[in-house]
Order: C-alpha cells, then sequence, then structure tokens
C-alpha cells in the first residue's frame, strides 16, 4: 500500500502493554487504529491522518485507515457477517483487489465524540480480514463561538480523499 503526507504510519507505543491501544504518533488514536467493538481483531497496519492542519479545527478528532486479522471469523461466512456489536447503518457487498467482500458502515457516539467507520470484510487465504476508514468527530459544544475555526465539509472531504487513497493501494501479497 502507498500513502503520502499527511498521513503518516502509526505505531504501537512500546512503553504501554498492547491491550491499552497507545499509538505514536499523537495523532494515532486507538479509536481509529483498532476496531474497538471487536478486541479480538489484531491491527496489523494504521495510517493516520496527522492533524496538524486541523489543529485550530476542534471538531476534528482522528482519522486513519487500517488493516486488522479477525482470527474468531475462521471460515468466509462468518467472515462476511459482521459483528453483533458494531451499529450497523448499512450492509452491501464489494471487492477489495478482486476479492469478495461485505462492506459495512457504522457510527458510534460516546460522551462529546462520534465515530463514523467503513469497514470491509475480506476472506483471504484461509484468514479474515478487515480494512477499513475509521474517522473520529468532536463536539464543539464546550467550546465558546469564535474561540476555534470551524472544520468544514471541506476539510471532511479532504481527509476522505486521503485516506481512500491509501485503502484504495492496499493490496493483498498472497
Amino acid at each position: 500500500m502507498t500513502y503520502a503526507p499527511p498521513l503518516v504510519r502509526c505505531l504501537r507505543d512500546p512503553t504501554h502493554p498492547v491491550e491499552d491501544g497507545a499509538w505514536l504518533p499523537g495523532s494515532c488514536r486507538r479509536e481509529v487504529c483498532e476496531d474497538q467493538a471487536l478486541p479480538s481483531a489484531s491491527t496489523v497496519v494504521c495510517v493516520g491522518y496527522a492533524g496538524d492542519e486541523f489543529s485550530e479545527k476542534v471538531a476534528f478528532g482522528a482519522g486513519a485507515f487500517f488493516v486488522a486479522e479477525v482470527a474468531k471469523a475462521s471460515t468466509k461466512e462468518l467472515c462476511l457477517q459482521g459483528e453483533r456489536d458494531w451499529n450497523i447503518q448499512s450492509r452491501v457487498a464489494s471487492t477489495i483487489n478482486d476479492k469478495s467482500a461485505a462492506q459495512f458502515r457504522t457510527t458510534e457516539n460516546w460522551m462529546m465524540h462520534s465515530r463514523d467507520s467503513v469497514i470491509e470484510r475480506v476472506f483471504n487465504n484461509g484468514a479474515c480480514y478487515e480494512i477499513g476508514i475509521q474517522r473520529v468527530h468532536n463536539s464543539t459544544g464546550p467550546f465558546e463561538a469564535g474561540t476555534f475555526k470551524e472544520f468544514t465539509a471541506q476539510d471532511e472531504a479532504t481527509v476522505q480523499r486521503r485516506l481512500r487513497e491509501a485503502l484504495q493501494s492496499f493490496r493483498f501479497l498472497n
């Protein structure tokens, strides 16, 4: 796969246990580098959107493209059905590298934040993979009007385009 700035390779923080989900650099967050609804998924790679250009736009939380292996989905049928714990907004058939996939759009909300995910489930060479883009949005409610810049629809489109470019460049080696 390929990616260019402002995307950055995210790495697990070696000073924290893996279960803590700490990632480096700071623009890489657990909320976008891992499938929070499926802790058993093991992230193979995460490429995050460096948020420097949006540092004054508090509504931008984080964004990333990630690939994870789902060990418990040992058959194609189990893999493509998704997870019970996902708040699925839509599910459609798709393809990744000419391989059958299931695309899930999910949303989650928690105090002052939300996450939108587009996760592709692919069964390849006897293993189940999640290939997805996740975005965290922050509420601007706690901030006084005029003290921050707006995160615009154009900003969102730019983030999504760059993350999709990384996703579209991804190839299975086998």
